[in-house]
């Protein structure tokens, strides 16, 4: 899983920094690109999951940069973190993972939480 609680990336993130600015992502090691590596080695494929709707584990001060709350144009500002963080990891790791799995209940499970907060 690349991000999980609290949205650190395990991966350096250009994209986490700008929207939250710097301490959300690893910088001295690519924990993601070795855990790759180490499989690759050993001849097993990658898929990455991630969380796109984990936006509650968020601490207040990142949920209100990142617009979780804010409804605005369909929470364009969390849709806009969230699929710009997706095409990072792609660009970065694309040709080296099998798939992204998503940890997800892509707001159709009812919770009022996470409903809205995909632009699917």
């Amino acid at each position: 899983t690349d991000f999980h609680g609290r949205g650190t990336m395990l991966h350096s993130s250009a994209v986490s920094d700008l929207y939250r600015g710097p301490g959300y992502s690893t910088k001295s090691i690519d924990m993601i690109g070795d855990f790759i590596l180490a499989l690759k080695k050993r001849g097993i494929g990658t898929i990455l999951f991630t969380h796109p709707l984990d936006g509650h584990d968020y601490t207040e001060e990142s949920r209100e940069k990142l617009g979780w709350n804010d409804p605005t144009d369909n929470y364009k500002i969390w849709n806009d973190f969230i699929n710009e963080i997706h095409i990072e990891i792609v660009m970065k790791y694309g040709m080296d993972i099998m798939g992204i799995g998503f940890d997800s209940d892509f707001g159709l499970s009812g919770n009022t939480d996470s409903k809205d907060k995909l632009d699917l």
